[in-house]
């Protein structure tokens, strides 16, 4: 099975946080079974500065960092290889909301009757969720535009139930599955510091969502010792 996969920047973009690592995640795991070939159509934006370019790295399956020449994904090129690699792939798989690729993507998948997936990434659920998100009534436009365009056979991706419920309460009527990201556990740490115990760091922002009570709660049962 050829799967195509959209999205508006690609690893080593790691400045645009975790969906950088998941999405790599999904595509290196899909890659490595048999059967499954994969292809990456994406830009070169490594950063909001237009001339910050990513220094592609080598993969197991072939990524096209089309040029980006405004905005956060604004690359023409990347409509304009979409047909032939849309031509390739038995499914597209689009990463992203309120980006250049996303209504293009699901519009030509339609016109071109390819199944899609799509992984909004928690970008519909941060509209529902935020008060102050900007720009909501053009977001509510292109929402009501990708339910349009979108072919009927799309499956939105959400990484849990609430934002599931929160990013269909934004599109309406469209099938969901619900499969949280990964993630890999080593199974040996390597203590770096002298008297043997593990330091944990949290990176991230302070917000319910993060589940930092569990964490919290996970820390209080840890052995003594760690």
């Amino acid at each position: 099975m050829n799967i195509l996969h959209v999205t508006p920047s690609y690893y080593p973009a790691t400045y645009w946080g975790g969906p950088i690592w998941s999405t790599k995640a999904i595509c290196d795991g899909i890659a490595a079974r048999p059967g499954f070939d994969v292809r990456v159509l994406t830009t070169d934006a490594a950063s909001p500065v237009v001339n910050d370019k990513v220094k592609p790295t080598p993969l197991s399956y072939p990524v096209d960092y089309t040029r980006r020449i405004a905005g956060h994904s604004v690359a023409p090129t990347l409509l304009r290889k979409l047909p032939a690699a849309m031509g390739w792939a038995d499914v597209v798989h689009l990463t992203a909301t309120y980006n250049f690729p996303t209504l293009p993507v699901l519009a030509l998948a339609r016109a071109m009757q390819r199944p899609v997936i799509w992984s909004p990434r928690g970008a519909l659920q941060a509209t529902a969720d935020w008060a102050a998100a900007p720009s909501k009534h053009r977001k509510h436009l292109f929402e009501r535009a990708a339910q349009l365009l979108r072919p009927s056979d799309t499956i939105l991706h959400a990484t849990s139930g609430a934002e599931a419920a929160q990013s269909t309460g934004r599109l309406g009527d469209i099938t969901t599955a619900m499969i949280p990201n990964c993630v890999d556990i080593p199974t040996q740490v390597q203590r770096r510091v002298p008297d043997g115990q593990i330091r944990l760091l949290y990176l991230g922002r302070l917000h319910p969502k993060k589940g930092l009570d569990r964490l919290i709660a996970a820390m209080k049962a840890l052995p003594d010792h760690i």
